[in-house]
C-alpha cells in the first residue's frame, strides 16, 4: 500500500480541526488524552481489568489505534525529540515532526538506514523536515558495524521513550499479518525504561518474537 493511503494534512496544522482519519477527533483532544486512557485504542477499546498502567501494550494490525498512539506519544513533545528509524513512510507522523522542527523552542534529530531512505516516497516527505533552524538534523547511513541500521526507537524530552520494530509506514500499521507488541511502559526513571526494553534493541536482536514498541515516561 502507497504511503498515499494516509490523507496528507495541512500545513501549517490546525489542532483543533476534528479529522475523519482520527475517528473525528482534533490532534488537540488527541494530545490531551490521558496515558491511562491509552487503552481506546485497543481492539476492545480498554485493557482488562488489573492490567499494568505502566506498560500498556499495542498489537498492530489487531489493535488499529496504533497509528494513533504512535501520533499521541509526538504530540507530547515540548522540548526534543530524537528519533532513529528503519521504514519511515508515514506523512502524518512527517507532518507532526514538520510542524515541531520548524519551532525554534524545538530540537528534532532523525536518523534514518540508507537503504530505506533512499525511496523515492522517503526522499519527498525528508525534504519537507529540512530547515535552517539550529539543533535540527537528519542523518542517513548505516550502523557502526555497517549493518542496516534496524533499530526503531524514539525519544521525546527525555520523558517518554517509544522502542519497538513496527515500521512507520501504514503496511506495517494495517496490512502485515505478525503480531507486533507496542508496550507502552510508564517508567519512573529513563534507567528503568532503558532496562523494559532498549538493552534489547541496542544489541540488534529486533528479530525475536514478539517484536515490540514501547514509550517510558520519567519522573
Amino acid at each position: 500500500m502507497p504511503p498515499d493511503a494516509f490523507v496528507e494534512w495541512e500545513l501549517p496544522l490546525d489542532f483543533s480541526l476534528p479529522r475523519d482519519d482520527l475517528d473525528g477527533m482534533s490532534l488537540q483532544e488527541l494530545a490531551d488524552v490521558p496515558f491511562e486512557e491509552l487503552g481506546r485504542f485497543k481492539q476492545a477499546q480498554s485493557f482488562p481489568h488489573g492490567y499494568s498502567t505502566e506498560y500498556l501494550t499495542f498489537y498492530a494490525p489487531r489493535d488499529t489505534g496504533v497509528h494513533e498512539v504512535l501520533l499521541w506519544a509526538i504530540l507530547q513533545a515540548r522540548s526534543s525529540i530524537a528519533i532513529n528509524m528503519y521504514g519511515f513512510t508515514d506523512p502524518q507522523v512527517v507532518a507532526l515532526l514538520q510542524h515541531h522542527a520548524e519551532s525554534p523552542h524545538m530540537v528534532v534529530t532523525l536518523s534514518l538506514d540508507s537503504t530505506q531512505a533512499g525511496g523515492k516516497s522517503e526522499k519527498a516527505l525528508l525534504e519537507r523536515l529540512r530547515n535552517d533552524l539550529p539543533g535540527n538534523s537528519i542523518a542517513v547511513g548505516r550502523s557502526e558495524r555497517g549493518d542496516i541500521s534496524h533499530d526503531k526507537l524514539m525519544v521525546i524530552d527525555g520523558l517518554f521513550l517509544v522502542t519497538g520494530s513496527t515500521n512507520w509506514s501504514f503496511r506495517a500499521y494495517c496490512f502485515w499479518r505478525k503480531v507486533t507488541a507496542w508496550p507502552i511502559p510508564r517508567a519512573r526513571s529513563l534507567s528503568r525504561a532503558l532496562a523494559a526494553g532498549v538493552p534489547r534493541l541496542a544489541r540488534g536482536v529486533v528479530a525475536i518474537a514478539p517484536k515490540t514498541l514501547g514509550v517510558a515516561a520519567v519522573g
